[in-house]
């Protein structure tokens, strides 16, 4: 996993939030039906009004075609970013496992609700996966990116479990339309579009708030930096600043030399799997940076991985932070 402001703080964002999913419908996908009555009753209306949907055919980001035959209702996701969106789509009840990094806070928003409902972890801290442990677990869809193991993917897909595949994270367009997508093929696409809504206006807030001066700012995660066509580049520039790596495309590995010369003004490490002062002190202690413009000022910040690097709903939060640091950089907070 690579490793994604002072005027629109995390309790306005978090009403804001609140706001939004109590008015949409997404504050109450967690809670539990009354009774046996009620969720026959529920299911009965589903059932209902997803007539016509099902079988729905549609094609992944590979072009493979992939057949749903029902509404699902036990996902299997082994995505992250997936996770992150079903979780605010779908009640637990829908959701037949997840994916390991779920349950862990240095890389998912989610790691608290994982906890408390319940959610069946799928794979291992090494990143393994075992196709036996989710067919198992009869899922009804199952949710993979392009770096899931192929292996297991193809055993998935021989068995006859639709297997759907994402593989494009680089931009804040892609996960929108992720999300879109998602809505779509678990029929609640009035909750993505919410979802959707809701990342723009933030979106919109932190633009209205960038400062007027604009600095230039490397994202630096153990010698590789966030070029164009990331999600790193997004969020430097929805913050209101410059990516000093814009001429290099994807995530790019740079010498000491490479980042000399690029000489930023902002340099922004995420905090990845608690090493927030290893990193940083490795960092600050290369004497080949002791003269970035970035590192005589003081200019060398942190900020949590799961925003940083979010390729869900929650990656303006990673925008929020980087403005934050640009506005230390600048004095004004």
């Amino acid at each position: 996993m690579s490793s994604l402001s002072k005027r629109w703080t995390s309790r306005v964002g978090a009403i804001a939030l609140a706001t939004l999913l109590l008015g949409s419908g997404l504050g109450a996908v967690h809670a539990p039906l009354a009774d046996a009555a009620s969720h026959a009753s529920a299911h009965t209306k589903i059932a209902a009004r997803t007539k016509g949907l099902y079988p729905m055919t549609v094609k992944d980001d590979l072009g493979r075609t992939v057949v749903i035959k029902e509404k699902p209702v036990h996902i299997v996701s082994l995505t992250l970013g997936t996770d992150e969106v079903l979780t605010a789509l779908l009640p637990p009840s829908d959701i037949a496992g997840i994916d390991y990094f779920s349950t862990d806070p240095t890389y998912s928003h989610i790691a608290g609700l994982v906890r408390k409902d319940h959610l069946k972890i799928m794979g291992s801290a090494t990143g393994s996966i075992n196709a036996e442990q989710i067919i198992a677990a009869h899922p009804d869809l199952v949710l993979v990116a392009d770096y899931t193991n192929q292996n297991v993917v193809r055993q998935l897909m021989h068995v006859g479990i639709p297997v759907y595949e994402f593989t494009t994270f680089n931009s804040f367009a892609n996960i929108e339309s992720h999300i879109i997508t998602l809505g779509k093929i678990v029929d609640q696409p009035s909750k993505a579009e919410a979802l959707v809504a809701h990342i723009q206006a933030r979106l919109a807030a932190l633009k209205a708030s960038q400062p007027k001066k604009k600095l230039t700012v490397l994202y630096y995660t153990w010698g590789d930096v966030a070029g164009a066509n990331t999600t790193g580049n997004d969020v430097i520039l929805a913050a209101g600043g410059i990516n000093a790596a814009a001429k290099m495309n994807g995530w790019a590995t740079v010498s000491a030399e490479e980042v000399v010369k690029l000489n930023p003004d902002v340099v922004v490490i995420p905090d990845d799997s608690g090493a927030k002062d290893a990193e940083l002190k490795s960092f600050l202690s290369n004497p080949a940076f002791k003269n970035l413009k970035a590192v005589k000022a003081h200019h060398v910040y942190t900020a949590p991985d799961a925003n940083l690097s979010d390729v869900a709903q929650y990656f303006p939060m990673g925008v929020q932070d980087v403005q934050q640091m640009l506005d230390r950089a600048l004095g004004l907070k």
